[in-house]
């Protein structure tokens, strides 16, 4: 049990000892210097008593129970609030005791007990190579992967396959016409190519067709000269589509040879970011093993689904306040939502996964609305442990993109740049180092950058990426919290070995400050899997990060009494563990050198 948890426990015993039943604690503001708060406002109405007349009550009975055997020091009153202190150096001692007996398991704990997380992340159309967009779904799932690790589900991560929509269609069609089939480049960059050419044939758009041939005239010509006398092309993808809900095999494996050929690019980008999925699961196998014909002919059974005159099936979901929406086109073909509830069920039932995560965009807020529903309404009790985790747009300024014209910004590229500026920083401010250890520094600065800048931002918010801030060494930055931890390894490089001290001996105020960020950092590990949200890891590190680099530059750490100095650089291996594991968590490296 970590140091608030001790405390917190503490708080409650003695307010039960004053006659308080069910006493609910809280973290007090950042303004108020308190560890723990109780408020009295429920108690007001039961006592009929002004909320601080109960706060005083409590006082004079706890004072007398506190004895200096626990972690908790005193209690005060501030308004209708009765507010608890933890004693510093006992706060210090289990601080540091506890971060250097579990080092990078800081911060865990049992929450998850043993139970199977799925986190399906990624699931790009296997149509162009991953663009910054996708990066930061990438991003995202592996966070969560690394996170709830560390609260003690057993993760499995899984990567979903589009491979038989629409668009899918478009880029199988062109491959399928294509005389020379020998892929040149990356298989992603080789397919983004034939998507966007066949989809400009398709819509018969000579703007984008002339742009296209002027950007990739090799590929261009090869798809000109079979595709140019092809007449309802639509109609002919459309058909492909419903062979393979007919069975058809042919069909099926030619559209997962596309999604397969494609993907093997995309896991060169995976690589970048030690991505390694536990499963690749496949749209097309909801229809061959009849999971979505099984989810009709549920929903048709609890008379969920009515027919139109156009000949389509929607799910009635008027009366959960949201737009009923297709299940089966007129022409007998399911749509993506639909195999979708089969994937859902599938996860469930087949993996037996007692939670799942999907990261989606929020343009597939009411979808995934829709899906949860429906699953509800077929009497599926593990709706309620699906979750949808929706984040918003990535943007670049000036840059707009769009897969059907071959524009987009890809995740590599990004890297690549983001790691070209980094070398430039770190020769400039690091001109002693090996050619070696800079590419090193650079790839982990220019790497943590993105991620970071990314992850930074609440999910659901949108976020333009601007290189500049993001390898910003002042701002709120990986590099920034990098750079403070290969401070803190360079402080205990200089002092060398650390002589077992006394923790209590931390009672400055900034030595305090920093002591109490870390005491917090188990219970930002479990909010942050509570809420899914990883941002709040980056507000907590950007913070501890501060805190450091204030203690840094008003404390003279290697001089004076050798038991405070001791200390002091216990304090320091601590942060700069704490860091570590923080990063780690969010897949950022922790160069020990800048």
């Amino acid at each position: 049990m970590y140091a608030y948890d001790i405390a917190e426990k503490e708080a409650i015993t003695l307010l039960k000892s004053a006659g308080v039943k069910d006493a609910r604690i809280e973290k007090p503001p950042k303004n108020i210097d308190a560890d723990i708060s109780f408020p009295c406002f429920a108690l007001s109405k039961e006592l009929k008593k002004s909320p601080g007349d109960i706060a005083s009550e409590l006082k004079a009975k706890i004072d007398k129970k506190i004895m200096g055997k626990g972690i908790i020091e005193r209690c005060a009153i501030l308004g209708p609030y009765l507010n608890f202190y933890i004693d510093p150096e006992k706060l210090a001692k289990s601080v540091a005791e506890d971060i250097e007996k579990m080092k990078d398991r800081y911060g865990s704990c049992d929450e998850g007990k043993k139970k199977k997380l799925i986190v399906e992340y990624v699931s790009a159309n296997p149509i162009h190579p991953l663009h910054i967009g996708s990066a930061r779904n990438a991003i995202l799932g592996k966070s969560l992967t690394n996170l709830y690790s560390m609260l003690d589900y057993k993760v499995v991560s899984h990567y979903y396959m589009n491979d038989i929509g629409l668009q899918v269609a478009k880029v199988a069609f062109g491959y399928k016409k294509l005389k020379d089939r020998k892929v040149t480049e990356r298989p992603d960059v080789w397919m983004g190519k034939i998507y966007a050419i066949t989809s400009a044939f398709m819509a018969d758009d000579a703007d984008v067709k002339k742009e296209l041939k002027d950007k990739w005239p090799d590929m261009y010509g090869k798809l000109d000269s079979v595709l140019a006398g092809e007449k309802d092309m639509e109609r002919q993808t459309k058909e492909m589509l419903q062979k393979i809900e007919a069975g058809d095999r042919e069909t099926s494996r030619l559209f997962k040879e596309v999604g397969d050929l494609c993907t093997e690019g995309f896991k060169k980008t995976f690589a970048r970011m030690d991505i390694k999925f536990d499963s690749y699961d496949y749209e097309s196998m909801f229809i061959i093993d009849g999971g979505a014909s099984k989810v009709i002919d549920g929903l048709k059974k609890r008379k969920a689904l009515k027919k139109t005159d156009q000949g389509t099936w929607i799910i009635d979901l008027e009366k959960y306040d949201m737009p009923s929406t297709v299940l089966v086109r007129s022409d007998g073909t399911t749509l993506y939502l639909t195999r979708d509830i089969a994937y859902s069920i599938w996860k469930f039932e087949k993996v037996k996964a007692d939670k799942a995560i999907n990261v989606i965009a929020c343009e597939q807020e009411l979808p995934q609305q829709q899906l949860k529903t429906a699953l509800k309404i077929m009497g599926k009790k593990y709706a309620d442990n699906l979750y949808h985790l929706s984040y918003g747009l990535v943007s670049l300024p000036g840059v707009k993109m769009s897969g059907r014209r071959g524009r987009y910004i890809t995740f590599d590229y990004v890297f690549d740049e983001a790691i070209k500026k980094a070398y430039e920083v770190v020769c400039e401010k690091s001109p002693e180092l090996s050619e070696t250890e800079k590419k090193k520094i650079a790839e982990a600065v220019g790497k943590g950058a993105v991620i970071y800048s990314i992850l930074k931002v609440e999910a659901r918010k949108s976020v333009t990426f601007d290189m500049d801030e993001a390898l910003d060494f002042n701002g709120n930055s990986a590099p920034y919290i990098q750079y403070t931890y290969a401070r803190a390894k360079s402080i205990l490089r200089k002092a060398g070995k650390i002589k077992k001290c006394d923790a209590s001996a931390l009672a400055g105020e900034r030595e305090q400050a920093i002591v109490k960020r870390l005491a917090e950092y188990p219970h930002i590990v479990l909010s942050t899997g509570k809420n899914i949200s990883p941002h709040i890891i980056c507000n907590y590190l950007f913070e501890l990060a501060q805190e450091f680099n204030n203690f840094y530059n008003s404390t003279h750490i290697l001089k004076g009494d050798a038991g405070l100095r001791d200390a002091r650089l216990a304090l320091v291996l601590s942060v700069a563990q704490v860091i570590r594991t923080g990063l780690g968590l969010l897949e950022i490296e922790s160069p020990e050198k800048m």
